[in-house]
């Protein structure tokens, strides 16, 4: 008699809340709208020597910071041949106190003492940027020493900026037959499926959970993923290891 265990992870807080449109054609599509898709996981494996099949707490936490990408995004599904994508940065539209920061950094270049000990100091660009860079930070006070720059992530990379300017911003444009939408970059995550159905949505969410180290030894035998969209209606994948 074969025997088999699995667990189940079915929390209320497994949830995700982004935007998405389904397609339907080379031009016909849902109008965008939003969902709170529930996520439930069934993972079957041999037992581990002290009786279970995995902790469930990790794999929780590593579910939870799948699902935490998804959270509040619109969702675009970018291997559909019909999407077409267009990238462009913009200049911020406001630039709050950037006149009184050019006037400060004007008249700090013009009254600069370039003398010390009564030598006259010869001043590098360098010496020029991290002065311009201190006087853009922090409401623009000259006597705080504070960082020169900062760092912002994504998934798509790393963009240092000099803290107090604003960084340009990312418009995403998207387009579907007749149809055209603008979207900011950061509030997108195209995906690798060619639509956003609640199915290929829990084959994706499957497949990250399978590359997910608490997974990657591959003594389990199958996993299915449960994406429910609305009260009794749920897309379900299942991965089968080999």
């Amino acid at each position: 008699m074969e025997k088999t265990f699995h667990i189940r992870l079915d929390a209320a807080t497994q949830t995700f809340s982004p935007a998405h449109f389904i397609t339907f054609d080379s031009s016909q599509c849902e109008p965008i709208h939003g969902h709170d898709f529930h996520v439930a996981l069934e993972l079957e494996q041999s037992l581990s020597p002290a009786g279970y099949v995995v902790d469930f707490i990790p794999l929780n936490e590593t579910l939870m910071e799948i699902l935490k990408k998804l959270d509040h995004k619109t969702l675009i599904q970018g291997e559909n041949p019909n999407i077409r994508f267009t990238m462009e940065e913009k200049e911020p539209e406001d630039a709050p106190d950037m006149v009184d920061w050019m006037s400060r950094v004007g008249g700090w270049l013009s009254s600069v003492n370039q003398y010390e000990n009564g030598t006259e100091k010869q001043l590098t660009p360098d010496d020029y940027f991290q002065k311009m860079a201190l006087m853009a930070t922090d409401g623009m006070n000259l006597d705080e020493e504070t960082p020169e720059k900062c760092v912002l992530e994504s998934d798509s990379g790393k963009c240092e900026i000099s803290n107090g300017m604003s960084p340009m911003s990312v418009e995403l444009e998207v387009r579907y037959g007749s149809r055209r939408w603008v979207f900011p970059m950061e509030d997108c995550v195209i995906l690798p499926i060619f639509n956003t159905t609640a199915e290929l949505l829990a084959e994706y969410i499957a497949e990250q959970l399978a590359q997910c180290e608490l997974l990657s030894a591959h003594r389990w035998t199958r996993l299915t993923v449960e994406v429910e969209e609305a009260d009794g209606m749920k897309g379900t994948f299942t991965l089968k290891a080999e």
